[in-house]
């Protein structure tokens, strides 16, 4: 069964729930740029770690 793109952004963001992952999900959404994830990258500017805040403010800009 084909998977839908949505399907696909969906469990992405469901990923950056999960600091194991969280880099991996936002390098994986680069290539659907979702405006639906705006606020969940407003939140990552916070990261602890900072290649993972570093990620979501280029994906922010990408989106906006």
């Amino acid at each position: 069964m084909p998977t839908s793109k949505e399907e696909i952004e969906n469990v992405l963001i469901l990923l950056l729930e999960d600091d194991d992952v969280v880099l991996q999900a936002l390098n994986a959404l680069q290539k659907f740029k979702p405006p639906k994830i705006k606020g969940k990258l407003i939140e990552l500017l916070q990261h602890p770690i900072s290649v993972v805040r570093k990620q979501a403010k280029k994906l922010l800009s990408k989106i906006e």
